[in-house]
């Protein structure tokens, strides 16, 4: 969840990977944006991270404002999010 907007990853009948936001705000959902970002491999053992304003993927940054797209500035495997308390 990204405020009011819920953000869904999941993979197509060809198994793709997909992103959709949704505008929960409302009494109706609403899609905002529906992306297919390449090289994302929903199978690795990396989950989807929500990072400010965007959401991090095995092989792709997605803004979550636009639903734009972009190849992982990194190489496989992904990075391995952590955490310190």
């Amino acid at each position: 969840r990204y405020g009011s907007t819920v953000i869904a990853v999941d993979s197509g009948e060809d198994l793709a990977a997909r992103v959709t936001a949704i505008d929960a705000s409302g009494a109706q959902p609403v899609t905002l944006w529906t992306t297919n970002p390449r090289d994302t491999d929903l199978m690795s053992d990396a989950s989807p991270l929500v990072v400010g304003d965007e959401l991090v993927m095995p092989g792709a940054v997605i803004d979550l404002a636009t639903g734009s797209a972009s190849e992982a500035p990194w190489t496989t495997p992904s990075p391995t999010p952590a955490a310190s308390w």
